[in-house]
């Protein structure tokens, strides 16, 4: 039996030839179920078929169903070949079509089926527990496993560029090509096509539906690399099975310049791995050394300009708390104080912690592994809702934890913390906050008639 290579529907009329295929595939490979429980079985695999939530099948040359798959709520329910279509890779494409297009992350495999087992785990699948019976309370045990979907996801982009002549490297970084970095079932895919021209995949996007149903997806303008003046262009693709593929838009003449120049660009000094490469461009790429996004030492000069701008916002915040103002309190105490201040103390405590050595994710990811418990139960206690009394308190908690942080990182250094400059920014603080509440106060008017907040 030679088969067609792509994946199609299931469809209704050939849930027939469906269960044949299931029938013959358990006589092949399932020896330790009694007949009589074939015959039982054979009617709830015709029943539950048309139940399923998506089903897919690979056909014969003459059309016929020789192998499918069924998956509902994530989960591979059923994966059959017909003995004739084994050892032509049908199996591990169901597979990777019901992970990267359907969404299945977990199945249920009969811990008597070995080689069925075998396959699975050879696959990266990890066994997560077992049942004595079936789900229908017969004595064959089932082992649950759960899928590893980052072969099939590379092995997909890898298949996919192979076909299209106008990519001619992929390359993957950030998380899923660090070793050891942090990776778990919601992770994305940090992928950078080397193109011969970049502006037809801006053209034409519909090459993004190839991986999946597009959910949503973020296209970055076409704009000239900083370093080298070669346009690039990305884009943040989210896909409805929860796939989701950041692709970086590069074309040979930059990456080419790239391969020559004495460094590599931060995120693939950070990590990489070559996927796919036809032309050779990447055999002189220098290795990553791992370096990047490593947290930096401060000088001294930074250090003390750090603090000062820190201070420099908390009058702000506290004006905008006096009148009630939620949104700018938000974007002052939240992202300046706390993402653009006080993580950057942390991260300098967390590197003197691990001797410079320990990369920090960006935006703070990962920041929680890195610090005490109890330190981590501060940075959390300085976050708030709407309220403003409750702003307030998040304010001063934020002012003291940045204030311990920095005095503990300049102790370190060699560096003073600026106490008398602290007492007096909070003073005013302390001083606004006393104030009687905002009322609608006249302005005052200017020569021209305007009016000054």
């Amino acid at each position: 039996m030679r088969l067609h290579p792509a994946i199609s529907p299931l469809l209704p009329a050939d849930y027939p030839r469906t269960v044949e295929v299931w029938e013959a595939s358990v006589r092949a490979t399932h020896h330790f179920v009694k007949e009589e429980d074939i015959q039982f079985f054979r009617p709830l695999v015709r029943d539950v078929l048309p139940t399923m939530e998506h089903l897919a099948c690979v056909r014969d040359e003459t059309g016929q169903v020789a192998g499918f798959v069924a998956v509902a709520e994530n989960k591979v329910d059923m994966l059959f070949l017909h003995p004739d279509a084994r050892g032509q890779g049908a199996g591990k494409r169901l597979l990777a079509h019901a992970i990267t297009r359907l969404g299945a992350t977990t199945l249920d495999v009969n811990e008597q089926n070995e080689q069925a087992v075998g396959f699975y785990l050879h696959l990266g699948g990890v066994v997560i527990g077992r049942s004595e019976l079936d789900g229908t309370g017969k004595p064959y045990p089932l082992l649950h496993v759960q899928l590893d979907p980052v072969p099939y996801v590379l092995e997909t982009i890898t298949d996919w560029a192979n076909v299209h002549r106008g990519v001619r490297a992929v390359l993957l970084t950030s998380t899923q090509a660090i070793p050891g970095a942090h990776v778990d079932a919601l992770s994305d895919y940090d992928v950078i096509l080397i193109v011969k021209d970049l502006r037809p995949w801006v053209a034409d996007r519909t090459w993004l539906n190839d991986f999946g149903e597009v959910l949503v997806v973020y296209w970055d303008p076409v704009y000239p690399d900083p370093v080298y003046g070669i346009e690039v262009c990305a884009n943040v693709t989210q896909y409805v099975r929860g796939l989701k593929i950041d692709f970086t838009l590069w074309p040979v003449t930059l990456f080419e310049r790239m391969v020559t120049a004495p460094a590599l660009p931060a995120e693939m000094d950070a990590g990489y791995r070559v996927l796919l490469d036809k032309d050779h461009l990447t055999d002189n790429l220098r290795p990553p050394t791992f370096r990047a996004y490593l947290p930096q030492k401060p000088s001294q000069a930074d250090y003390e300009t750090h603090v000062n701008d820190f201070l420099t916002d908390a009058p702000y915040v506290a004006k905008c708390l006096w009148r009630g103002e939620l949104f700018p309190v938000k974007w002052a105490l939240d992202f300046d104080m706390k993402h653009v201040y006080l993580r950057k103390v942390l991260e300098w405590r967390a590197g003197i912690e691990r001797n410079w050595t320990v990369p920090i994710a960006s935006l703070g990811k990962g920041l929680k592994r890195h610090l005490p418990a109890e330190l981590w139960a501060q940075v959390e206690a300085t976050f708030a809702g709407a309220g403003m009394t409750e702003n307030w308190a998040a304010l001063d908690k934020t002012m003291t934890l940045f204030r311990q942080v920095a005095v503990e990182v300049g102790e370190h250094l060699g560096y003073p913390y600026p106490y008398d400059l602290h007492d007096r920014v909070r003073a005013y603080v302390d001083h606004i906050r006393q104030m009687e509440p905002s009322t609608d106060l006249p302005q005052s008017a200017s020569p021209q008639g305007e009016t000054l907040a």
